[in-house]
């Protein structure tokens, strides 16, 4: 065989065993929109992947979460019989109109309840005075990251609330504020956290604190000092600032959960997922959407919306209600085969815009006298 003849071989078994190289690659050459949509992620310096988001929520020195967690396991929970008594919990206790005294059985249960957590109170009081927070959530993880703490926020919150509302019912207005700025507070500690179930957590509690608020002003006089205290724990809810960063982290996550090339593999994606979603979607139609072509439009369509509720979340709430419109119009009008956008959270999209819309008001109304 001829010297020409066998550089001939070579250079075809060099191309043959670089195919299957250049069908992983091709994605990142081809020019795709998703491609495009992920070199303007990058160039404005925003995470990509999952090990990015975990460094793009940054670890602080002085950090309240260390106080929160300590909060968190000294916890005790409330028996049924007890839970079945306290407002807030499903199924309990419903507050009298304004102005009127609590039931002895809720005063006693609430009583109770506040002496069985006196040490995780003092706790959550003092984290007060750590301005920062980053919970101490591994992004690294990717679809199997835990969220566990979320749950045991909304617990303290509704906790702090009990607390503020027996303190205005016995007539100590100070306690009941400093519990009350306590809910505030906890709700905030979430403020950075880049994941849109983190804050529809942040306005729930922020909720709970605002209802406890509506009922402590019409129970006991407040004093400007008072007031002034309040009106400053509500300020980054009716100046809302940091939002934006749950549509940030949210792309990612999308990116990462969805894209084989990007993140951990569809097989580690779907078996993190909880046992309920698997039995509810077509497991099978999900992994064959993934890997076929239609699979990057859809994810281009769902990044367009959070791209929406990036632009949305940094504007004045006042300002923000036409992306609202706008990211819902995408999700009613999202086709029915891209499951991406249908199975991925496209919903909780539009949810969490609306309720940041609902705490915003709520917070600026919060302290006006009722007419």
């Amino acid at each position: 065989m001829s010297d020409k003849a066998k550089i001939g071989i070579v250079l075809l078994v060099v191309v043959l065993m670089a195919l299957p190289l250049a069908g992983k690659l091709m994605r990142g050459n081809k020019g795709t929109a998703l491609q495009q949509e992920y070199d303007r992620i990058r160039a404005e310096g925003q995470p990509l992947t999952f090990e990015q988001l975990d460094a793009w929520y940054e670890r602080l020195a002085d950090n309240a979460a260390d106080l929160y967690v300590k909060a968190f396991d000294a916890h005790v929970e409330p028996s049924p019989g007890l839970e079945s008594k306290l407002p807030w919990e499903k199924g309990g206790a419903t507050l009298p109109p304004g102005g009127q005294a609590l039931p002895e059985a809720t005063r006693l249960a609430i009583q109770e309840y506040v002496r069985q957590n006196s040490r995780s109170i003092a706790l959550l009081n003092e984290a007060v005075a750590h301005p920062h927070c980053r919970y101490p959530i591994d992004f690294r993880e990717g679809p199997a990251t835990e969220i566990k703490h979320l749950a045991k926020i909304r617990r303290a919150a509704h906790l702090l609330a009990d607390q503020a509302v027996l303190l205005a019912d016995t007539g100590s207005p100070d306690g009941s504020v400093e519990s009350l700025v306590g809910v505030f507070t906890l709700a905030n500690s979430l403020e950075n956290e880049p994941l849109l179930i983190s804050h529809l957590v942040r306005f729930a509690c922020a909720q709970i604190g605002i209802d406890a608020l509506t009922w402590v002003v019409h129970r006991t006089p407040l004093k400007s000092a008072q007031s002034s205290k309040l009106s400053g724990a509500l300020d980054s809810f009716s100046n809302e600032g940091a939002f934006w960063r749950a549509f940030v982290g949210e792309r990612c996550v999308s990116i990462g959960t969805w894209d084989t090339h990007m993140g951990p593999g569809l097989d580690a994606t779907i078996g993190a997922f909880p046992p309920e979603f698997r039995q509810s979607v077509d497991m099978d139609a999900l992994r064959k959407h993934v890997q076929s072509a239609l699979f990057d439009d859809d994810l281009v369509y769902m990044l367009h919306i959070l791209d929406i509720g990036i632009e949305g979340a940094k504007l004045p709430p006042e300002e923000s209600q036409s992306k609202l419109q706008e990211a819902t119009k995408l999700v009613e009008e999202a086709p029915s085969n891209y499951l991406i956008t249908n199975y991925g959270g496209s919903g909780s999209i539009v949810r969490c815009m609306e309720a940041r819309e609902r705490i915003v008001a709520a917070s600026r109304n919060a302290l006006r006298p009722s007419p």
